[in-house]
């Protein structure tokens, strides 16, 4: 298989991953609340991916704490902020502004950084 191909199914897979969090996520963001999903997603996430960690090369202490201020703002408080969303919101809703997200970020990038 080619490996754009492979790239393409690994996207894919990604983005499905992705939305079906959101929508399992609803009916926990009552019961568990946001803190708890987050910190639960993330257990299970860092053993996941620390294989593809290790075997790549090491990283410097710079890219290390960038790595980690980019894992606290752009996933421990993304999904907390949107298991919070969810207990106020639809699923609907959120699925709606999770997909605007790209554009507003972009929106964002060039009102903040020119």
């Amino acid at each position: 298989m080619k490996e754009e191909s492979l790239g393409g199914i690994y996207l894919a897979l990604g983005f499905a991953m992705a939305g079906s969090a959101t929508v399992a996520a609803k009916p926990l963001a009552g019961v568990l609340g946001p803190f708890a999903i987050t910190a639960a997603s993330l257990v299970f996430a860092l053993p996941a991916l620390a294989p593809f960690v290790l075997r790549g090369p090491r990283p410097s202490a710079r890219e290390l704490g960038a790595t980690a201020l980019l894992g606290f703002f752009g996933i421990f408080l993304y999904r907390l902020c949107l298991v919070s969303a969810l207990s106020r919101a639809s699923a609907a809703e959120a699925g709606l502004m999770t997909g605007a997200a790209p554009a507003l970020t972009a929106l964002g990038a060039w009102a903040l950084l020119g």
